[in-house]
């Protein structure tokens, strides 16, 4: 524009001084239009301005790592003129990341039309990743001066899952008692709703329970057995600790998709499982028990918002999740050395407990009550995890 500017000056003072060496009716016409030109190329971007409106669009509102995912940029123009000229300025921010990308978009606006800006966006990490439309300018036909469309500065989210990848899952971990379960244990209980066995009647059995019909046909007294409904119910509990070192960002990325895939094969299984961690802003655990991929999409998405906010303060935890009876209890790190594991071992009830520890140092951890495994953030398929 300013090159432009300094032309329609140049240009101007040739006509001027053309009027002064020839006084002349010509002259006088081509001075007269060139300083009313930029009067009606101001009123043309003055009606512009009150008849365009933009807008930013996504394909989808969720995403996996590495997928090419389209942004639309639409300026919508209702006026009957037409410009050559215009930029459109967007912002794409990762919420873990340090800057954001600018990009600027050229493009002509057609006359009562709407013209649409396409690009892609391709995470390369978790996270939610911002598209902030900033600012929208169209140019008259000689770039003098632009107009600015208003509300234009609008902004979309992309919420950006961990690409699951298929973990060896072992199901040998006992099932709990569950009143609301319609599965039932091989072994007496106390739901009436299911028979479990029929025996003879012993002192001190409960009365309620005789068969009195099939004891009517008999000298003996016989006793209902009930079952006992169970269920598998697992507890996934993240922690991280984010490091200052390079390979910080890659051992969270690898710590979301280990915990996103064992609730991702968990829910595909229908196998109940609770997603739990602490922030310490608040001081308290969060617990969500997603039961599609839905769910869990959107307790990723409150994950991201605490992630680096997470602790591993043992009262908390024990407080919120320890009068609850897991199948199995597994703790997701990145902390090799962690008071973690007696969190585990102590303040969680759990007939299984596992404790996966996502890091590049690794640290010998021993216990016989927990199966302990240490993986690299580049193997994850060879974590094990019993259910």
């Amino acid at each position: 524009m300013v090159r432009t500017k300094i032309l329609y000056a140049a240009i101007l003072a040739g006509l001027a001084a053309f009027y002064i060496l020839y006084i002349d009716s010509l002259p006088v016409m081509l001075l007269v239009c060139a300083l009313l030109l930029p009067v009606f190329l101001k009123i043309g971007l003055l009606w512009l301005h009150f008849r365009t409106s933009a807008d930013v669009s996504c394909q989808t509102s969720a995403c996996t790592m590495e997928d090419s995912v389209s942004v639309t940029v639409t300026v919508e123009n209702q006026s009957a003129l037409f410009f050559p000229s215009g930029d459109a300025r967007v912002y794409v921010r990762h919420d873990f990341g340090t800057a954001a990308d600018k990009l600027r978009i050229k493009f002509p606006l057609q006359d009562r039309n709407q013209t649409r800006l396409t690009f892609f966006v391709k995470p390369a990490r978790c996270g939610v990743v911002r598209i902030q439309l900033r600012n929208v300018r169209i140019f008259d036909v000689f770039r003098l001066f632009h107009t600015n469309v208003p509300d234009a500065r609008k902004e979309v989210e992309l919420l950006v899952l961990p690409r699951p990848v298929l973990l060896p899952m072992d199901g040998s971990a006992p099932p709990v008692n569950d009143p609301e379960s319609t599965r039932f244990a091989d072994k007496p209980g106390d739901d009436p709703s299911e028979l479990f066995g029929i025996r003879e009647y012993q002192m001190g059995d409960p009365v309620s329970r005789i068969h009195w019909k099939l004891s009517s046909h008999s000298d003996k007294l016989f006793l209902k057995e009930f079952a006992a409904p169970v269920e598998k119910h697992a507890l996934l509990f993240i922690a991280y600790r984010a490091a200052a070192a390079e390979s910080s960002s890659e051992e969270a990325d690898a710590l979301l998709t280990l915990l996103y895939s064992a609730a991702y094969q968990l829910i595909d299984s229908a196998h109940p499982c609770t997603i739990a961690w602490l922030d310490r802003r608040t001081n308290a655990v969060t617990q969500i028990r997603p039961e599609t991929t839905g769910e869990l999409g959107e307790t990723f998405r409150r994950l991201y918002d605490a992630l680096y906010s997470l602790s591993s303060e043992d009262a908390p935890i024990h407080q919120a999740l320890g009068a609850t009876l897991f199948s199995s209890a597994t703790v997701l790190t990145n902390v090799p050395v962690s008071p973690l594991l007696g969190t585990l071992e102590h303040s969680l009830t759990a007939n299984q407990r596992n404790l996966l520890i996502v890091s590049k140092s690794e640290t010998p951890l021993r216990s016989d009550q927990t199966d302990i495994s240490h993986i690299h953030p580049d193997q994850l398929t060879l974590a094990r995890l019993i259910v």
